[in-house]
C-alpha cells in the first residue's frame, strides 16, 4: 500500500470501513486538537452514529433540518460536532470554515460519490477542498473504501491527481475478507505508532486478512497484463450499452461513475450533488432490477453497478442482452 498510494507514509490496519473511519476522525482530533468535522450530503462514511447523518434524507428532511444533520434510524445521539455542506458547492464549504475554521478537525467526503449515485467532483472541486484544509489547518480525508483500488491501483487520489492527508480503505483490499486500513502522512499516523492516539482491536491486522490483502494488491499490480485498463474498458463497455439500449427504448436515463463502479438512474439530466438524485424513478429502477432478475442477472437494488476483474467479455455481452430483453 505504501509503494501504490500516494498518501500511504504508514498504514493503520481495521476490519470494516466503519471502523477505520471513526480511527481516521479520531486521528483528526488528536492532531489539531479540535472536535468537529465537516461532511457532505449523501456522503457514507459508516453506521457509527458520529458519522450516520445526512445520508440519504428525503425532501421533507431536508427541508425541516434547515441545515442541521439528519440522523438515519432511531436511538442516535446528538451529533454537535457535524458540519453539512453540499457535494460539489464550494459556496457552502467556504461558509463553513468562515463560521467554523477554528473548530474543524477534518474534511471527510467520497471522492466520487459512490453511495449516492456515483456523482464525479466538478473539476477543481477537489483540488479546492485540499487547499481549503491546508489554509485552515484541517486534514483532508478521502473515503476510498469504495473507490480503493477500484477506481486505479493508487485509488481515486491517484486517479485524481488530488492526495489527501488521510485515506480509509476496506471492500476490495481485503479481496472477500474482513480488512480494513487507514493510510497517512507520517507525521500524523505516528500519533498512532507512539500509542498518543489509541487504535486497538484483537483481530486487526490478522494474518489471514493481511495475507489476502497481500495476493490481491500483487494480482492488481502485476505489470502484464495490466488489470485496470481491462477492467475500464469493460466497464465502459456496460455503462454505455446499458444507457444506449434504455433510451432506444424511450426511457429517459443517465448514467454516472464510470469504468469499475457506475450508477443507472431514470432521470432527465446528471445530478451534481445527493439533492439532484432524489428526482431519480427509483420504482422504475426496482422494476427494471426484477426485469433483469427474471432475465438471470442480479443486481444492486440502488442502482450501482460493479465490475470485477472476474466479469469477461462474454458477461459483460450476456448482460447487455438481458438489459435488451427486459420488460419494463
Amino acid at each position: 500500500m505504501t509503494q501504490h498510494i500516494p498518501c500511504a507514509d504508514l498504514v493503520s490496519f481495521s476490519n470494516s470501513g466503519t471502523e477505520i473511519v471513526q480511527l481516521a476522525l479520531r486521528l483528526a482530533r488528536g492532531a489539531t486538537g479540535r472536535a468537529k468535522y465537516l461532511k457532505f450530503e449523501g456522503h457514507y462514511h459508516g453506521w457509527d452514529d458520529s458519522v450516520l447523518v445526512s445520508v440519504h434524507p428525503s425532501r421533507e428532511q431536508i427541508d425541516s433540518a434547515n441545515g442541521r444533520p439528519v440522523p438515519i434510524g432511531i436511538g442516535q445521539r446528538a451529533h454537535t460536532d457535524v458540519l453539512l455542506a453540499q457535494w460539489n458547492n464550494q459556496a457552502e464549504v467556504e461558509r463553513a470554515f468562515e463560521e467554523h475554521a477554528s473548530e474543524i478537525s477534518a474534511l471527510i467526503c467520497e471522492p466520487l460519490l459512490c453511495n449516492s449515485g456515483c456523482i464525479p467532483a466538478e473539476p477543481g472541486f477537489l483540488a479546492f477542498l485540499r487547499d481549503i484544509t491546508h489554509a485552515h489547518g484541517s486534514l483532508l480525508i478521502f473515503d476510498e473504501i469504495i473507490t480503493g483500488f477500484r477506481l486505479d491501483l493508487r485509488g481515486a487520489q491517484g486517479y485524481y491527481g488530488v492526495t489527501p492527508d488521510l485515506a480509509t480503505y476496506a471492500k476490495a483490499v481485503g479481496a472477500g475478507l474482513p480488512l480494513s486500513a487507514l493510510a497517512g502522512r507520517g507525521e500524523i499516523m505516528e500519533l498512532i505508532a507512539r500509542g498518543d492516539v489509541v487504535h486497538s482491536g484483537s483481530m486487526n491486522g490478522n494474518p489471514l486478512s493481511l495475507t489476502a490483502a497481500k495476493v490481491a494488491l500483487d494480482y492488481l499490480a502485476r505489470p502484464e497484463p495490466p488489470v485496470y485498463p481491462e477492467l475500464w474498458r469493460k466497464g465502459e463497455q456496460l455503462r454505455l450499452g446499458i444507457e444506449s439500449r434504455l433510451r432506444s427504448q424511450g426511457y429517459a436515463v443517465v448514467t454516472m461513475g464510470g469504468g469499475p463502479v457506475f450508477q443507472v438512474a431514470f432521470m432527465d439530466k446528471r445530478p451534481r450533488n445527493y439533492r439532484d438524485t432524489l428526482d431519480d424513478d427509483k420504482a422504475l429502477y426496482s422494476d427494471f432490477a426484477l426485469a433483469l432478475l427474471d432475465e438471470g442477472v442480479l443486481v444492486l437494488p440502488d442502482g450501482r453497478w460493479y465490475i470485477s476483474t472476474a466479469h469477461s467479455d462474454d458477461d459483460i455481452e450476456a448482460t447487455l442482452t438481458a438489459v435488451e430483453r427486459a420488460t419494463i
